[in-house]
């Protein structure tokens, strides 16, 4: 079922009938909607629920034992999110779009980790990655997180990199990750501390879970420091993931011999585990690698 309207008071009735009269109902998208207090979606027998395109929506609830993939998209100003009765077994997307201030956006991302310890595949936005470095692990209100599928949209790596190791810190059971780092910011940065040789600390999950690690980009016109900071990521978790089976790299075809280049350097990187393949995937079209 699709669901689109302007009509805030049209909306909330009308959501509220069909949950209430469709008992067999199993996918559900809804877009665009503006101006509600707060938004309720409760149903038994909902699988697929996609919320997206959703400003001044205060407070969401969403309550559905059910439900096999959940995704929240692009959603501005949310101050309160409760995931109620959902299944471990869920593959959950979340992208909120938080202006209203970092104070407020932190609590929120710290009650969704909360409220989805035990989630099976979970996919974070950039806005996640980039507030978790302010949110301290072991304080008594940063869990950890179950997870064992775990997809980062980050694409401004160099500023996500404390964000990326947050995330890996407290999914300490991880088995397959991927990193999608494109569309890439025009800025060049110079310089920087190389985080991921220097700072980064060694984590559960690569010392006896992590499998599978994809990373989507590399998509640079020419060899820069952004380049060499995904190079730094990559020879970290080389060398420390220690029953590595697989690691996936897909660049971007520039028509240059930069693809080539990249290539050569990441096969040279030692790695820690004797098993680990690495795959280097040259394509013109990198988006059907996600």
């Amino acid at each position: 079922m699709g669901m689109v309207t302007n009509d805030p008071k049209l909306f909330a009735q009308t959501i509220e009938n069909v949950l209430s009269g469709s008992s067999l109902l199993e996918s559900m998208s809804i877009e665009s909607i503006y101006g509600l207090d707060r938004l309720v979606i409760a149903s038994k027998s909902l699988k697929r629920l996609v919320v997206g395109s959703i400003s001044g929506v205060f407070d969401i609830e969403i309550s559905c034992p059910k439900l096999e993939k959940l995704k929240l998209l692009k959603c501005l100003n949310v101050n309160d999110a409760k995931l109620l009765n959902l299944p471990s077994s869920l593959c959950a997307t979340i992208d909120f779009r938080h202006p209203r201030g970092q104070k407020t956006c932190k609590s929120l991302i710290k009650d969704i980790l909360q409220q989805r310890q035990h989630v099976k595949e979970l996919k974070f936005g950039s806005l996640f990655i980039s507030i978790l470095p302010n949110m301290k692990v072991g304080d008594g209100s940063s869990p950890l997180l179950n997870v064992k599928y775990l997809t980062l949209d980050s694409p401004h790596l160099v500023k996500h990199h404390s964000g990326i190791s947050y995330v890996l810190r407290i999914s300490h059971v991880l088995e397959k990750l991927i990193i999608n780092v494109r569309p890439y910011c025009k800025a060049n940065p110079k310089g920087g501390n190389n985080y991921w040789l220097r700072d980064a600390t060694v984590f559960d999950c690569l010392e006896s879970h992590l499998k599978t690690i994809k990373i989507v980009g590399f998509d640079f016109p020419e060899r820069d420091a952004r380049c060499q900071h995904m190079l730094y990521l990559v020879q970290f978790l080389l060398k420390n993931a220690r029953v590595l089976e697989r690691m996936v790299v897909v660049v971007k075809d520039d028509g240059t011999g930069f693809p080539l280049e990249v290539s050569h350097e990441l096969l040279s990187l030692p790695r820690c585990s004797q098993n680990a393949i690495i795959e280097f995937v040259c394509s013109k079209e990198i988006g059907n690698f996600l």
